[in-house]
């Protein structure tokens, strides 16, 4: 079904197998950057529908591949290349591109996908948590996010992750890097992940998390540092409203589970074929005037993050 589709890992030892393993895709230890996370993880997600793997971009095949080996690729107007932009701020968009934030989409030629769920997630357990005191922690480096042990208290008690898996013995996940910024970059993984893990979800003005997330109903969204502590002190003391946001997560976990992301890229696949076939079809000087836009649209977007340097806004 998907026999013209190849996913493409750049040729280096920490990533390239020559002969990748289904199984693979239950050892979440393996998706720990974007290409292996969206590409390498992709491709094993769809190896039931026949779709090939490579170091390289192959001509006569759409050619999904990460933005930081699709910049560096020579020849580009050979290849009809979908390019995962993940996380970039600075990209050379492609024929197709995927964004993992609503706000990234810039023409048609870009597509919105949700990420895959984090694999293996271990839930909130109820026996080891929520006793005397609302447990929270934050998933991730410790720079990107704002200082917690603010919230220490008798009611609030602040653990550290090192498994990024584990959410056991978490009851509320915080995730703010700024209480202004919205991070149009950004993907709603940490929400998600949350959901599964069976934890509240607290949050300021991330996009990704208002582009499929409802504050209130299905997370928490804080504007300051007091507006934080002022939710954890409130669920601390009303469990019951706690188990209602958790409720309405769990429903939500319905329509963001790995077999609708799946779909999701399936149909889009289906119809990349059809925009291929369209591809293949024109001139050569098109294809070499699209990459030439695509050139145009790179170095503006280094000049604009120069410019955001120079300003202190980047």
């Amino acid at each position: 079904m998907l026999s013209k589709v190849n996913f493409v890992i750049a040729d280096r030892k920490a990533f390239l197998k020559q002969n990748p393993e289904v199984d693979d895709i239950n050892k979440a230890e393996l998706f720990i950057n974007s290409e292996m996370a969206w590409i390498y993880q992709t491709y094993l997600h769809l190896y039931d529908f026949s779709a090939s793997y490579s170091n390289k971009p192959k001509v006569g095949f759409i050619n999904i591949i990460h933005a930081n080996d699709y910049v560096n690729l020579k020849n580009k107007s050979k290849y009809y290349c979908v390019t995962v932009l993940a996380d970039k701020k600075v990209y050379f968009p492609s024929e197709s591109n995927i964004v993992q934030n609503a706000d990234m989409l810039y023409n048609k030629k870009y597509t919105y996908l949700y990420h895959w769920p984090q694999k293996n997630i271990k839930k909130r357990d109820v026996t080891k948590t929520f006793s005397n005191r609302l447990r929270v922690a934050f998933f991730g480096e410790k720079e990107n996010s704002i200082d917690l042990s603010f919230f220490n208290n008798n009611k609030i008690e602040v653990i550290q992750k090192k498994n990024w898996i584990d959410y056991s013995d978490v009851d509320c996940v915080i995730a703010i890097r700024d209480f202004k910024r919205t991070f149009p970059e950004k993907p709603s993984t940490k929400l998600v992940n949350s959901w599964l893990g069976d934890c509240l979800f607290i949050s300021a003005n991330d996009s990704a998390y208002q582009q499929i997330g409802f504050p209130g109903f299905d997370y928490i969204k804080c504007t300051s540092l007091s507006d934080v502590k002022e939710n954890l002190q409130f669920y601390s003391d009303n469990r019951e409203q706690s188990e209602l946001i958790r409720a309405n997560s769990r429903l939500k976990l319905e329509f963001y589970n790995e077999k609708s992301v799946k779909a999701c890229w399936v149909r889009f696949l289906v119809e990349e074929h059809y925009k291929f076939g369209v591809w293949g079809e024109r001139p050569r000087y098109y294809k070499i005037k699209s990459v030439f836009l695509g050139l145009v649209r790179y170095n503006f977007l280094r000049l604009k993050r120069r410019l955001f340097m120079i300003m202190n806004r980047y």
